[in-house]
């Protein structure tokens, strides 16, 4: 094998043809790459040993379709994580089988679950962030519920879709209860007792610290059988959750007649949806006690400011059936002391 470096020319014998063929090949890589000095023998150049031992290396990476510079810079961080824990070999057997069972379906609420037993771990060392840790789970919770998809399918929207989630109930529980900010605010699920339509506020709950029965309106059972299947520990993740809901809804209120302006510009009121709901409530019952117990105001308070309003008979029926699509509301019963049919 003969060739020219540097102006001279240099000669290599070899026992076998395809040997002085690789090493023609090996020689053309060089130039090729501007690796003349490379190329060379002698003081700047490689020995017969490291020239064999660098072109195994070069075949073996190109399966893959990497530099060798690369690989090597690659392998050597990993290896440097790993330390003396194991090989990278067996690391990267375990990732591969770990990552084909994510693919297979993870669903949100074990991922959460998961995540929540880790933090639930560390506050063993640092129990400080106990507070942090509950929001998250209150958090955490709500989403896995909002979200019945796997992990691996949750995008941005999705994340959105949880925020109308979380509003759509806040909303539901709200028109449809006649509760308090606070009170909702305050909300666990073990209030709810479904199998008796019937919400328990404690006393220490309420605004009057008196414990007061809500009735569980079949619309709200509809929403409730939607929006939260599965239900356990607080209702609402924070105080911010009234924040959130009413920023939600601001942008879909109707322009104000006669102004131009849209109703986002005004104020929320804190009660709207218990005004809303003892006003409706009130000429659907006829009952003044009735309605008093279940918003736990005084009987005074809600004739005054309740059945003294022009309520339609039409616009209550019509509230008491805005549930989910295809819900179909059942027949109303009839109400002791209401009109005649």
């Amino acid at each position: 094998m003969s060739w020219y470096f540097g102006g001279t020319r240099r000669r290599k014998k070899f026992a076998h043809e395809d040997k002085a063929l690789a090493f023609a090949k090996e020689q053309l890589w060089f130039i090729g790459e501007g690796k003349m000095s490379v190329a060379g023998k002698g003081v700047d150049g490689l020995s017969d040993s490291e020239r064999e031992t660098f072109m195994a290396a070069v075949k073996l990476v190109k399966p893959v379709g990497i530099g060798l510079i690369a690989a090597l810079t690659d392998y050597v961080s990993a290896a440097k994580v790993m330390g003396e824990r194991g090989s990278l070999t067996l690391a990267a057997n375990d990732f591969v089988k770990r990552a084909a069972q994510v693919e297979k379906y993870n669903p949100t609420s074990e991922v959460v679950e998961e995540l929540l037993a880790i933090m639930e771990e560390e506050l063993k060392i640092k129990p400080k962030r106990r507070r942090d840790v509950q929001t998250m789970r209150s958090h955490l919770r709500q989403f896995a519920t909002a979200t019945k998809i796997p992990i691996q399918e949750i995008t941005l929207d999705t994340a959105l879709a949880a925020q109308n989630h979380e509003a759509a109930l806040y909303f539901a529980i709200g028109f449809f209860t006649g509760m308090r900010t606070s009170e909702l605010q305050r909300l666990q699920w073990e209030f709810f007792y479904t199998d008796r339509n019937t919400i328990i506020l404690p006393a220490n709950v309420t605004k009057n610290n008196r414990k007061r029965k809500v009735p569980i309106q079949p619309v709200l059972k509809a929403w409730l059988d939607l929006l939260a299947p599965k239900r356990s520990g607080k209702v609402f993740a924070s105080d911010k959750t009234t924040v959130r809901c009413i920023d939600f809804a601001r942008p879909l209120m109707p322009t104000k007649r006669g102004t131009g302006k849209d109703e986002q510009d005004a104020d929320w009121w804190e009660n709207c949806m218990r005004d809303s709901y003892a006003s409706y409530r009130a000429i659907t019952t006829y009952s003044v006690g009735q309605v008093a117990l279940e918003i736990g105001n005084s009987e005074p308070m809600v004739r005054r400011c309740y059945f003294d309003v022009t309520a339609d008979e039409q616009d209550a029926k019509i509230w008491f059936e805005i549930g989910p699509k295809g819900w179909v509301p059942p027949a109303p019963a009839a109400q002791p002391g209401g009109p005649s049919s």
